[in-house]
């Protein structure tokens, strides 16, 4: 269940590569019955990653007000599995849902997450979270299911250990689908801060890392500025991006490989830019071959 669509940085006359928007996992419920979420009983619904790629959105469907309309909030969160199948460790991802988001009619309600960043590879399991502080006694929130369910590839729990209950809850993931690289830009650890990680590749060969802020200048143009070494240093790539080179870039014979820049790795004067990436692999003769999807990320 794939959508072509084209990855594009601005308003390029030309785009610069084009990838694949799937659906992955997809349950949707016919029975009528759901799950209620309050202060005291949160819902979980699990499911098994079959796509490698970044997971743009969670879709959650007939996700509702129910008893009236909540002044609450609904926090949905993205977790790990622990061995026993339920949901575990420290949330990948977390978007709040106001109120406003939703109605008393239930609506297919699209978490985005394309700004997590959340990158994703065949075979994980991770657990679909919603929690309010909705009081069970007022209004609160339902989310539509089928008991007894009919996903295969996951479970439904609540309040993240009980289970797993005889429910399966409606809902469809959307990955974008690349199928060798992955880059993901961005500052987990805070302002002028810079993470840099790739996955996809394949362990012996070899892949260069363009940076540049000028979209202009991306691939699959060759740009204009130099290729540095053979592995990012945290002042060279200060320097680089100081003086205003478009690109900085790295050989990477490892695969997959990602490097973590503490603040303040990024200067003062670029706060507020957005810096665009890319990875590309190299043929044994050194000739470009396929790119990842173009990642940007605002910096601050």
């Amino acid at each position: 269940m794939c959508t072509r669509l084209t990855v594009a940085i601005l308003a390029l006359a030309a785009s610069p590569l084009a990838a694949q928007n799937c659906v992955d996992q997809f349950y949707f419920p016919i029975t009528g019955n759901g799950l209620e979420i309050t202060s005291n009983q949160s819902v979980e619904q699990t499911f098994l990653v079959q796509l490698t790629g970044q997971l743009l959105a969670v879709e959650l469907y007939e996700l509702r007000h129910h008893r009236g309309i909540s002044t609450f909030d609904l926090r949905f969160d993205l977790y790990p599995l622990n061995g026993n199948g339920a949901p575990s460790g420290e949330s990948v991802a977390t978007v709040i849902i106001p109120p406003s988001a939703l109605t008393s009619v239930g609506v297919a309600y699209s978490v985005d997450l394309f700004s997590q960043h959340v990158l994703v590879t065949a075979g994980e399991r991770y657990a679909i979270h919603l929690e309010t502080l909705s009081p069970s006694n007022g209004a609160t929130y339902a989310w539509a299911g089928d008991a007894p369910g009919g996903y295969a590839n996951g479970d439904c729990w609540i309040r993240t250990n009980v289970g797993p209950l005889s429910y399966d809850m409606g809902f469809a993931t959307r990955v974008l689908k690349n199928p060798s690289l992955l880059l993901d830009l961005s500052q987990p650890d805070g302002p002028r801060s810079l993470r840099i990680a790739q996955q996809g590749g394949i362990p012996g060969d070899f892949y260069i890392l363009a940076l540049s802020f000028d979209p202009r200048n991306a691939p699959p143009s060759y740009g204009l500025g130099p290729w540095a070494g053979l592995h990012i240093s945290t002042n060279e790539l200060i320097g680089e991006l100081e003086v205003g080179f478009p690109f900085v870039g790295t050989f990477d014979a490892q695969g997959n490989a990602s490097v973590s820049f503490q603040a303040p790795i990024v200067p003062a004067f670029v706060v507020g830019q957005t810096l665009w990436g890319v990875t590309r692999d190299l043929s044994p003769a050194l000739g470009f071959r396929s790119s990842s999807p173009v990642e940007g990320v605002r910096l601050r």
